[in-house]
C-alpha cells in the first residue's frame, strides 16, 4: 500500500512540475533603473503622441511603469481612449534610429509563443462608466507586423493583428480571455460576434491595491491567476483555464493597453505595472496537457553562474553535426565575442567565456546576450557580468 501511494505522489509531483515550473527567465523588467522612457533594460514602445494619440502618458515612477490612457482618432468622427505598450524583451529600442530598431527587433527575439507572463498591477484612477466603462487588456502571442511607410518601426498591431487577450473590467470585475482574428476585433473585447471566449468569471477589484497575475500560455493550454497577497502566496488553484483546440503558437509580442470611450483631460485611466516576467522552458522539454516529454533536440542552456565574474559557462546541445557560431552581444545589439565558429560533432558542448572581448578587453558589467546559430536555427539568452 505504502509502495502505491508513493507511486502516486511521485507523479503529482512530476506532473505539477511540469505545469508549474518554468526553467529560466525570457525576460524581466522590474523598471527599478534610471531609463524613465522604460526602452533601455527590455526595450518597451508605445503609442504616443508623435502617433497622434492626445495625453498619453507612458513612465517610470517610483520603480513602477505609469500608463495614462489618451485619445486617438481612429478614422473621421471616431475617437478612441487608448495607451498601449508592447514588448518582445528586445533592449534599447533607438526612437531616432528606425533601421537599428528594426534591426535589432527581428534579430533578437527574447520570448516564444509559449511561456508564462506575470506581473503585479495597481489601478490608481478608473472612470465608472456603466457598461462603456474602460478595459485594461493584456495581449500575447501577437504576431509582429511588417514594416512600411506608415511605420517608424516594427511593432504588433493589436488592432489588426490576431492575438490572445486577457482583459480585466476594473469597475465591474469582470474578467473574460480568449482570442480574436478578425481586424479592429481588438477594440471590441468580449464580444462573441469578433473573438472565441475561453472563459468568463469575476474577480472584486480595489483601486490603489496592488493585484498579481500570471497568464500561463503553451500550445493550446490557456491559464490565468489574479492575486492580492504578494507572488509568495501565490494560490495553487487556476482562476480560468481552457485548451484551445485550434491554437495559434506563432506570435512573441506582448502588450498592455487601455480601453475605453475618450476621456476629458484630468479623468483619464491610469495603472501602474511592476515585476514583469516572462518566463519559459528548456527546448528539451515540452510541457502541454500536464505531461512532460524530452527530445533530442537542438539546445541552448543558462549559464552557470550567472551572475558572473569574471567567468561563465555555456553549454549547448546538436542534435547532429553542424557549423555552429556562439557569439556575444552587447544590449545595443553589437557583436562583443565570437566563442566559435566551426564544424561541432553531435551532442554536449560547453564553452566558456572569460568576460573580455575580441581584443581581450575585459568588458562592462551589464547585461549581455549569447546566441547560438547551427542548421538554421537560432537560440538567444541573456546573462548578467557584475564586476
Amino acid at each position: 500500500m505504502l509502495g502505491k501511494h508513493f507511486f502516486i505522489l511521485f507523479w503529482l509531483v512530476l506532473l505539477t512540475t511540469g505545469l508549474m515550473a518554468q526553467n529560466y527567465l525570457w525576460w524581466s523588467d522590474d523598471f527599478n533603473d534610471d531609463d524613465s522612457l522604460a526602452s533601455k533594460n527590455v526595450g518597451w514602445f508605445y503609442v504616443s503622441e508623435e502617433l497622434g494619440v492626445k495625453n498619453v502618458i507612458v513612465r517610470q515612477r517610483n520603480n513602477e511603469l505609469f500608463i495614462q490612457q489618451g485619445s486617438y482618432e481612429l478614422f473621421p468622427g471616431l475617437v478612441i481612449a487608448i495607451g498601449i505598450i508592447q514588448t518582445n524583451g528586445t533592449p534599447a529600442i533607438f526612437w531616432d534610429n528606425p533601421e537599428s530598431t528594426n534591426a535589432l527587433i527581428i534579430k533578437n527575439d527574447y520570448c516564444d509563443p509559449n511561456h508564462v507572463l506575470s506581473f503585479k498591477v495597481r489601478f490608481v484612477r478608473w472612470r465608472n462608466l456603466g457598461d462603456d466603462s474602460s478595459i485594461f487588456s493584456i495581449i500575447s502571442r501577437s504576431p509582429m507586423s511588417d514594416p512600411d511607410s506608415t511605420q517608424s518601426f516594427r511593432f504588433s498591431n493589436f488592432m489588426v493583428e490576431p492575438a490572445y487577450s486577457l482583459t480585466l473590467w476594473p469597475i465591474s470585475g469582470e474578467v473574460v480571455f480568449g482570442k480574436y482574428d478578425i481586424p479592429l476585433a481588438g477594440l471590441l473585447p468580449g464580444d462573441p460576434e469578433y473573438w472565441t471566449i475561453f472563459g468568463r468569471t469575476t474577480y472584486k477589484f480595489e483601486l490603489n491595491k496592488d493585484y498579481w497575475i500570471k497568464y500561463y500560455l503553451n500550445e493550446g493550454d490557456i491559464r490565468v491567476k489574479i492575486w492580492e497577497t504578494g507572488p509568495q502566496n501565490e494560490p495553487a488553484n487556476w482562476l480560468l483555464t481552457y485548451t484551445d483546440p485550434a491554437p495559434r503558437v506563432s506570435g512573441k509580442f506582448i502588450g498592455f493597453g487601455i480601453l475605453g470611450n475618450p476621456p476629458t483631460p484630468g479623468t483619464e485611466d491610469q495603472v501602474f505595472l511592476d515585476d514583469i516576467k516572462v518566463e519559459g522552458w528548456r527546448e528539451d522539454v515540452n510541457v502541454s496537457k500536464n505531461k512532460m516529454t524530452f527530445h533530442n533536440t537542438f539546445q541552448l542552456e543558462q549559464n552557470f553562474p550567472n551572475p558572473f565574474n569574471p567567468v561563465t559557462d555555456i553549454s549547448f546541445y546538436l542534435p547532429q553535426k553542424a557549423l555552429a557560431k556562439l557569439m556575444i552581444y552587447n544590449l545595443k545589439g553589437e557583436q562583443v565575442h565570437e566563442l566559435v565558429h566551426a564544424a561541432l560533432a553531435a551532442g554536449w558542448h560547453r564553452l566558456s567565456w572569460n568576460g573580455r572581448n575580441q581584443f581581450d578587453q575585459p568588458v562592462a558589467s551589464g547585461i549581455y546576450f549569447y546566441q547560438l546559430i547551427a542548421n538554421g536555427n537560432t537560440l538567444t539568452r541573456q546573462m548578467l557580468l557584475m564586476r
